[in-house]
């Protein structure tokens, strides 16, 4: 497994999931799809550098998209879950984050 993979494992210790593509966890590479679907750009796109991810309408995250990838439909528990892989982030001012291993064409 190579580094990039443990690094955006969950910080803390508990149930063991089973990983889903590349050895990743469900939720990462949840994320990952909706992060890099064309489609859902005006809602949840990578940032400009490509290096970060942005939230751009939560409530259409909420109401939209996360029903459609996890079993809930909670704004928070989406952002708890962002938190628990490490991802910080970037700007108080808005949804924008980053995490040194998770940027575009690197979880294919």
């Amino acid at each position: 497994m190579s580094v990039a993979n443990r690094s955006l494992r969950p910080k803390r210790s508990g149930k063991k999931k089973k990983d889903s593509v590349k050895g990743l966890p469900p939720f990462v590479g949840k994320l990952y799809a909706m992060v890099d679907d064309p489609a859902t750009d005006r809602i949840i796109s990578w940032g400009p550098n490509e290096e970060t991810f942005v939230v751009h309408r939560p409530e259409e995250l909420s109401s939209d998209l996360l029903p459609q990838y996890f079993k809930h439909n909670n704004f928070c528990s989406f952002i708890r879950q962002v938190n628990t892989y490490g991802f910080t982030k970037v700007s108080p001012d808005n949804w924008e984050f980053v995490n040194e291993y998770f940027k575009k064409g690197t979880l294919r």
